[in-house]
């Protein structure tokens, strides 16, 4: 079947199918007026005259006549398509271009012009017309990066790719491309990219052995976590002198390999599989040490226990270069490599552990503590789930976009999550206090400007207390940002910010549902109903401007022992920043995002003791059911 031509007219219309890419017959010649405008620009009427133009080209290919007349014109087209500014340009220009910009993939580009797969829709360059087309197919590198979710076009791209480095990376739950990909293994000697996420049994059939001397980066990810992927020990025949890049998952080399020397990225993940596959502590000491240029280090559950040959032959292994640094384990085998080892004090670490003691949780910070890490903290984020304690600081602040979310921010600096201690003898409020006080003193903290302090612990376990807030925000002078998740949290913070506290040991309690009363955490000092001013201590969060409340319950009622009767937390909330306002510390803005019991009236009362209220109009509690007794805390005591 011909291949319909486009008249300069038809600047709009789309690349032709992408099944016809790797047909036995040639493009022809597309003449253009202008450069072609996106397919999405091509009007319904337009797709129709371009169809019927289709049709009534093949229907007359058999009449010489014609024939003869649709060449002439396609000759005019050529011959105006050349006067074209476009196509005066020299290869090497659109090699560039198509080398820099049209192999990459992006998928608002690539759905812009109509293709499902985006990886592939730089393909369209080879439609606009012969020239471009031309240049394309002579450019090898533009057909490196094998599009396995089009199986058939595999081998035409190997072809195209001429000797070019290869990129040969799939990810998949079946076996359906085994056969593309042993295509692809055959070209090893110039495989440069080599990725394979595939389910054990389907790793154990592809052939590894031949050598790779272009090879520069190595992913295996094993998906069955029960059944580690055994990579033989002759892989690629013991040459990959060009390796950088290393990253297996789920599976147990030879760790005495050739592929472990001359990294700047290594990542190790033995996912939950047996001890017996990790490498001892010696063993990946000597690997360390091989990789004194390494600038990425992942080490995820795969740390042997602790022996005696578990010291380093050397005293310190020097990474002069390491940039980042992961780490999960066991604290007390984490606490081992990290006294070992020798970063820059630039480095960021992300470490995430448990201990069975505290003791663990002392010697793991210890360690952290020699690495000397002295990276100024601008952003912070501290959270307390169910069993488990993070910190994470940021060198810059978070995007205001993100503020309502801050999972969602770049990577920190440093992460530490560590699980909370199930000693019984040592309350978990406590130990979240002492893990996130140790935590505390690892950062430069002289720079803090923004905090989130999210505590998730349930009303039975207790939140972090005023008088730990108090000491933390006494070492914080220039915080002007603060945010606090949860009812709980945001009642200690208010309590430690308001200066009417008075030194007297009581419980804190919150009235629920029916009057009912429950005890959470003790606290050292309380908070009376009408700040004193006279206390004559400074003001904490001297700086704060902007302070946001996420998922609390302003109707939500807590008591204090000494009070006349249970108090809403939007009275707390009141007194705290009318008194902040008095003393001259007023706070700027204030936040309220996916609060429970919050209405305009309060909105309104509020922004008599702030300049500005940032509420999302949300009111939680509009979605409970109050025919199932849906949640109204008791309002007995007045908060105005």
């Amino acid at each position: 079947m011909a291949t319909p031509q486009r008249h300069a007219s038809d600047s709009a219309e789309p690349p032709l199918p992408y099944q016809a890419e790797f047909s036995s017959n040639p493009i022809g010649q597309v003449a253009l007026a202008q450069p072609p405008s996106p397919a999405i620009h091509t009007s319904p009427l337009q797709k129709m005259a371009q169809h019927m133009a289709f049709i009534f080209d093949a229907n007359h290919q058999s009449d010489p006549d014609i024939a003869a007349h649709l060449e002439s014109v396609r000759r005019l087209r050529t011959k105006r398509n050349s006067l074209v500014p476009i196509s005066r340009l020299p290869p090497e220009v659109l090699v560039n271009i198509f080398g820099q910009h049209a192999s990459r993939s992006d998928i608002s580009l690539g759905f812009a012009l109509g293709c499902s797969r985006s990886t592939v829709w730089w393909i369209a360059i080879t439609h606009v017309c012969q020239y471009w087309r031309e240049v394309a197919l002579a450019t090898p590198s533009l057909w490196c990066s094998l599009p396995f979710q089009r199986p058939r076009w595999v081998p035409e791209m190997i072809s195209r790719s001429q000797m070019a480095p290869l990129q040969v990376t799939v990810a998949s739950e079946s076996s359906e491309f085994l056969p593309q990909i042993r295509m692809a293994l055959e070209h090893m000697p110039r495989i440069r990219i080599l990725g394979l996420e595939l389910r054990t049994s389907d790793l154990r059939t592809l052939p590894l052995s031949s050598p790779a001397p272009l090879l520069h980066t190595l992913k295996l990810f094993n998906r069955i976590i029960q059944d580690p992927f055994p990579i033989p020990e002759d892989a690629f025949n013991l040459v990959t002198p060009s390796l950088r890049r290393l990253d297996l998952t789920g599976c147990t080399p030879s760790w005495d390999s050739p592929m472990f020397k001359g990294l700047t990225c290594l990542s190790l993940n033995t996912k939950s599989g047996p001890e017996s596959g990790r490498p001892s502590f010696s063993g990946l000491f000597e690997i360390l040490g091989n990789n004194p240029q390494l600038e990425s280090l992942t080490l995820i559950n795969c740390l042997s226990p602790t022996t005696s040959d578990s010291r380093p032959r050397n005293s310190t292994i020097l990474l002069p270069m390491l940039a980042t640094f992961h780490l999960e384990d066991d604290a007390l085998r984490c606490s081992l490599l990290i006294s070992s080892l020798s970063v820059p004090p630039t480095m960021a670490l992300k470490l995430s552990s448990f201990a069975s003691t505290s003791s663990r949780d002392t010697s793991l910070f210890a360690s952290i503590r020699t690495l000397g890490l002295s990276i100024s903290i601008v952003c912070l984020n501290l959270s307390l789930f169910w069993a488990s304690v993070t910190l994470k600081g940021y060198d810059r602040p978070i995007p205001s976009s993100i503020h309502s979310d801050p999972t969602l921010p770049p990577p920190p600096r440093i992460e530490i999550c560590l699980g909370l201690s199930e000693d019984p003898s040592e309350p978990r409020v406590e130990s979240a206090e002492s893990i996130l006080t140790q935590g505390f003193s690892l950062m430069d903290l002289t720079c803090l400007e923004e905090l989130f302090a999210n505590t998730a612990l349930s009303a039975s376990t207790g939140a972090m207390r005023e008088s730990w807030w108090r000491g933390l925000f006494e070492k914080l002078p220039r915080v002007k940002s603060l945010a606090v998740f949860g009812s709980s949290a945001c009642l200690e913070v208010l309590a430690a910010l308001g200066k009417g506290v008075q030194s007297a040991k009581t419980g804190l309690e919150t009235a629920g549902t029916g009057n009912s009363v429950t005890m959470m955490a003790s606290s050292s000092s309380r908070m009376s109903p009408t700040p004193d001013s006279r206390a004559g201590n400074p003001i904490l969060l001297p700086n704060l401007r902007t302070f946001s409340i996420h998922d609390a319950d302003l109707e939500e009622h807590f008591y204090r022992s000494g009070a006349h009767g249970p108090t809403p937390l939007i009275a707390f909330l009141m007194k705290t920043l009318a008194w902040r306002k008095t003393a001259g510390k007023r706070v700027e803005t204030l936040v309220l995002e996916k609060c429970w019991h919050i209405h305009q009236d309060a909105v309104d009362r509020i922004g008599e003791a702030v300049a500005n209220v940032d509420w999302d109009k949300i009111d939680l509690a509009e979605d409970e059911d109050e025919s199932d007794g849906g949640g109204h805390f008791y309002r007995g005591t007045s908060w105005q």
